[in-house]
């Protein structure tokens, strides 16, 4: 164990990405000590606890499992452009697997123990959200090492979860000045730095592994952003709950598990300031935030992203309920999260209107070009008509060196020949002469927004089961979120609300926890 420490202290003594977070000596450190406390409940018979062979293998996963941060083949990580970054973050646990794998002696493994060495790299890949899945189902062929019973797959879940909760603020100790780290990094940066505290403890009435996070809003800091930071870690913490739940279940032969209520307790103030996260950070959570809270939108994402970058008129097609302003199959919320990814991303300038769901449908066509308008221009005269709105709208948009996007929510709720109006000569008028992409929501039946050049359309509420399921893992077991998901007729509009109803019990539950 000590040859391992060395290692990875000499590995680190030179840091090649000081625009991430700490994931050097430090945080292996923690996270071996979060996989120890994970696994070591009194709630757990003398035949279920980790082998000391076991043990060692969490240890050192624990240990290395993040050597592919200074790791990337063919790249200088010491001056990456967002692509390799990108790269950095995402391939950073395959990475880690191939050092182990090569390196496996100098790292202070035993020598000629191929299987081992194996073991150790997957149970370290297994780390990343990404490579879990694939590293588990790898892991499954490892139940026997030196003659034992190894059960590879829960110190792989054990593992994933002892990462994840280092959250708190001693990931920033080791970082120089934040202007230097990345967008992501730095949103990360101020999530650690809103925690105080991250702890798991054991509950002896039922077995849970209860989650305790204390976290701090300094003077500087608004109730908001540290809201949103808050709600950014726990629903990370319930998507790994629900990934890993199986593994865990089965590894401790249903002994303890994970609750998926998490307890947090806040500290206002103090003498210590903490700044205020720029916009652009508060984009970046709200972002992912808004693609976590819709179903199973994530090729219909990608496809609104492709027209956006293609310069088309994108129409997300799905229902709506006018009486009682329901969106039957998320087509808003799919809307909402394009309009937040694209303000994330910083290199795309956006103005979106959202009047007419929230007028009920009284809004008019001048409503949604004057929404339009005020987002990129000062306001115009109150007595303009359309076409000066949209004159003003033209020349606002000339001087935008950006590619810009123009988003309509519910274009369908105006009257057709408006819509003919706005698609077949605001849209045009305006493409003519700015470099614009446009994306409206409507109905499937609105044959008038589809009359605009170069249209293409992205159709809601095609629910599959399996996505269903994963949405509602987050807040009720695997098994209940299965029999859940399984429902024939449900809307994606039910099945909110049906989540809606899971996090009230869950936000509950923390509540009498807490009492």
């Amino acid at each position: 164990m000590p040859r391992v420490e060395d290692f990875v202290r000499t590995w680190w003594r030179t840091p090649f990405l000081p625009w991430f977070t700490d994931h050097g000596v430090a945080h292996s450190q923690r996270v071996a000590a979060y996989a120890e406390r994970i696994a070591d409940s009194d709630n757990l018979p003398s035949g279920v606890r980790l082998s000391a062979l076991e043990r060692f293998i969490l240890w050192s996963s624990a240990w290395l499992h993040d050597l592919g941060m200074q790791s990337l083949l063919g790249m200088d990580l010491g001056a990456v452009d967002e692509a390799g970054y990108g790269r950095v973050r995402h391939e950073h646990p395959a990475q880690s697997a191939l050092v182990i794998a090569e390196h496996a002696v100098a790292i202070g493994l035993p020598p000629d123990d191929l299987m081992l060495h194996e073991l150790i790299a997957y149970v370290a890949r297994a780390h990343g959200t990404d490579y879990y899945t694939g590293s588990v189902a790898r892991l499954r062929r490892y139940t026997e090492v030196r003659n034992e019973s190894i059960r590879g797959t829960l110190l792989a879940a054990i593992l994933l979860m002892a990462d994840e909760m280092d959250l708190h603020y001693q990931r920033n100790v080791s970082k120089p000045a934040f202007a230097t780290l990345n967008q992501v990094s730095e949103a990360h940066a101020f999530k650690h730095r809103c925690i105080v505290a991250a702890r798991v403890r054991h509950d002896p009435t039922c077995g849970d592994i209860v989650i305790e996070l204390v976290t701090r809003r300094s003077d500087q800091q608004t109730d908001d952003a540290v809201t949103l930071a808050e709600r950014w870690v726990i629903e990370k913490l319930r998507k790994q709950i629900a990934l890993t739940e199986n593994e865990i279940a089965a590894g401790f032969r249903g002994h303890i598990r994970f609750s998926r209520s998490i307890r947090v307790s806040r500290i206002e103030g103090g003498l210590v300031s903490s700044a205020q996260p720029s916009a652009e950070v508060l984009a970046i959570i709200r972002s992912d935030l808004a693609i976590s809270d819709t179903i199973n939108h994530s090729i219909e994402l990608r496809q609104v992203r492709q027209g956006v970058e293609d310069r088309s008129v994108v129409t997300i097609r799905g229902r709506y309920d006018r009486a009682g302003q329901q969106d039957i199959d998320g087509r808003e919320d799919l809307l909402r999260a394009t309009d937040l990814w694209l303000r994330e991303q910083g290199n795309f300038a956006v103005a979106s209107s959202y009047a007419l769901p929230e007028s009920g449908g009284a809004a008019s066509c001048l409503d949604v070009l004057a929404g339009l308008h005020r987002q990129v221009a000062p306001a115009i005269n109150p007595g303009a008509t359309r076409d000066d709105v949209l004159h003003a709208l033209e020349v606002a948009l000339e001087d935008e060196p950006r590619h810009v996007v123009l988003l309509v929510s519910s274009l369908d709720l105006l009257p057709p020949s408006d819509v003919r109006w706005f698609v077949a000569h605001a849209v045009e008028a305006l493409r003519s002469h700015s470099d614009v992409s446009f994306v409206f929501s409507g109905e499937p039946g609105s044959p008038e927004m589809g009359v605009a050049t170069g249209a293409m359309e992205v159709h809601t509420g095609n629910l599959a089961v399996d996505d269903v399921e994963t949405y509602l893992a987050r807040y009720v077991t695997r098994v209940a979120a299965h029999s859940e998901a399984a429902v024939d007729g449900l809307t994606y509009a039910q099945f909110k609300r049906l989540r809606a109803a899971h996090l009230a019990g869950l936000e509950e539950e923390a509540r009498r926890g807490d009492a």
